[in-house]
């Protein structure tokens, strides 16, 4: 007599394997959500960081230090102003110009990750004090 259709321990090892393929999926799908997530809180923080940079000697002013803040929208940034040349700039000397690094990181929290971005760049500013 021949034997028709699907005996059921097939059927539950069929079932098995589908199982381990969707969960496979499923993980998959969800790690790259989550990548998808920290890439944008990463985006976030390095538009922050290039619009705190872009405003250092303008709105927010060149003063040698360390300068923090919080944000309402879930970021902390810190602005530090350091001198960036030793002695004053020999074609500036007599304009009485320094010129000074700045760095600014931006920290943003997007659920349980935290993404942080830092930016350096430099900025020539009026000495208020004379040339020696």
């Amino acid at each position: 007599m021949a034997q028709r259709g699907f005996t059921l321990l097939e059927i539950v090892i069929a079932f098995a394997i589908a199982a381990l393929a969707l969960l496979a999926l499923y993980q998959g799908v969800t790690k790259a959500l989550a990548g998808t997530s920290n890439a944008a809180g990463t985006v976030e923080a390095l538009r922050d960081a290039q619009s705190l940079l872009a405003t250092v000697g303008t709105a927010i002013p060149a003063d040698l230090g360390e300068q923090n803040g919080e944000a309402p929208d879930g970021f902390s940034w810190r602005i530090r102003v350091t001198p960036a040349a030793s002695r004053p700039l020999a074609a500036d000397a007599k304009r009485n110009l320094d010129l000074r690094a700045v760095e600014v990181t931006v920290t943003r929290r997007v659920g349980g990750h935290i993404s942080a971005v830092s930016l350096s760049g430099y900025r020539l500013v009026a000495n208020a004090a004379p040339p020696g």
